[in-house]
């Protein structure tokens, strides 16, 4: 093989394999954030976060034949491929989910009033022999839509906080059970802020 031919050989291999590399190694594509067992799925937009969250609905019946090995490995997948996938919810400037719900490309109500479980992992030093702190409760009706205020779930211990949070959503339609999985993080610095000093706080503050 002369060396253009060895040339043409990389060229052409180069263009198959690093967008087969970028997708098994860079972050989760847009076409799989969304993904339903079927055409039901909520649509979510978190705080005034740009980032999608990845979400997997499931009917009830299909979910509980889930291991809780499966189960935890979609949380897992929910986190993102990449750091900085999961999506934000800017506690000084939009505390809220903003959520609807899809069939196929048309919104639609609900059954009943969707409810929503939160689990908060210890984020700090200070916290990490604690429980997973697990909070359940109702979206609230806006519209047609729905939204949900997230606040500090565990006690703040520096100036600057993130948390994060496994988020599923159980909800009826047209008499089926659905659940949702996905994950989200909070935080009270600003969306746009640069890089912020951290410090400690002289007295800790308890979680709301």
């Amino acid at each position: 093989m002369n060396i253009r031919k060895k040339l043409i050989f990389t060229l052409v291999f180069a263009l198959f394999a690093l967008p087969i590399l970028y997708f098994k190694f860079g972050s989760t594509p847009n076409f799989l954030k969304n993904t339903s067992s079927t055409d039901i799925k909520p649509s979510i937009q978190v705080s005034k976060d740009d980032r999608k969250p990845i979400i997997f609905t499931f009917k009830e019946s299909e979910y509980k034949k889930l291991s809780s090995e499966n189960i935890q490995d979609f949380k897992n997948k929910s986190k993102g491929r990449v750091e900085g996938e999961i999506p934000c919810v800017y506690l000084s400037e939009d505390k809220n989910l903003h959520i609807e719900f899809l069939k196929g490309k048309d919104i639609i109500k609900p059954d009943e009033i969707p409810s929503i479980k939160l689990s908060i992992y210890p984020t700090s030093s200070q916290d990490e022999n604690q429980d997973l702190r697990v909070v359940e409760d109702f979206l609230k009706e806006d519209g047609d839509k729905y939204i949900y205020e997230i606040k500090r779930y565990r006690t703040q211990y520096d100036k600057y906080f993130l948390e994060i949070l496994d988020v599923e959503l159980n909800f009826k339609i047209d008499g089926e059970e659905y659940i949702s999985l996905f994950s989200i993080c909070s935080s009270n610095v600003e969306k746009d802020a640069e890089a912020v000093e951290n410090e400690p706080l002289k007295e800790p503050v308890l979680a709301e």
